[in-house]
């Protein structure tokens, strides 16, 4: 039985390892980052500009943030369902002191193909702080009054698409059938836009920039 026991130890020390892993892992997805404080309006100057004709969104990114793809989904899935036009844009973080062209990554690509968004560097986080963005798939949305109407995440967990609070809240608050009521109504899940890079090299050089 003590042969058993001493031959079998290992096994269960490696298995409650592994359950801790898996917990620590569920618990740190359906964790959301810092979702910051938006300016209730549009500041003055802000770049891009806003179009007084049409509301106007904002997707706050960490392009080498493995949960942006999620997020860009769910920003292709609303474009798709709402009926009111609006302008849309996506606005990579690029750190000071990286090459022009870190951005340019995967989630880069997938931002420039979706249809009615314009995807936009940040270079060292200027917007982002003018927002107060702080962690990316951090959405804003501005109606054509300039008045904040939605700030918070549309993904139910980190990495993960689908249907979620923050999805419909910002829906309904395209539709006007909750103007004001998106604010602060969902986390944001995703890494933090200020997340050291780590990797520097270049990818591009041409770009669209938010300064």
């Amino acid at each position: 039985m003590r042969t058993y026991l001493r031959s079998g130890l290992p096994f269960l020390l490696w298995g409650g390892l592994l359950l801790l892993g898996f917990g620590n892992l569920a618990t740190y997805m359906a964790t959301p980052g810092e979702a910051g404080v938006a300016p209730a309006a549009w500041p003055e100057n802000a770049v891009p500009d806003r179009d007084a004709s049409v509301a106007t969104l904002l997707l706050f990114a960490h392009p080498r943030c493995p949960c942006t793809r999620a997020s860009l989904a769910e920003l292709e899935e609303v474009l798709r369902r709402t009926r009111q036009p609006v302008r849309a844009y996506v606005l990579f973080q690029r750190p000071a002191g990286v090459a022009v062209g870190w951005e340019r990554t995967e989630a880069w690509q997938i931002a420039t193909r979706i249809p009615a968004v314009t995807a936009l560097v940040d270079p060292g986080g200027a917007a982002a702080t003018l927002f107060g963005a702080h962690t990316s798939g951090q959405v804003l949305l501005y109606d054509r009054s300039g008045l904040l109407a939605f700030a918070g995440g549309i993904t139910a967990a980190r990495g993960q698409a689908g249907p979620s609070v923050g999805r419909a809240r910002l829906l309904a608050a395209l539709e006007g059938s909750a103007p004001g009521g998106g604010t602060g109504a969902s986390g944001v899940y995703g890494c933090a836009l200020e997340q050291a890079p780590r990797d520097a090299s270049p990818v591009a050089t041409r770009e669209g920039t938010a300064s």
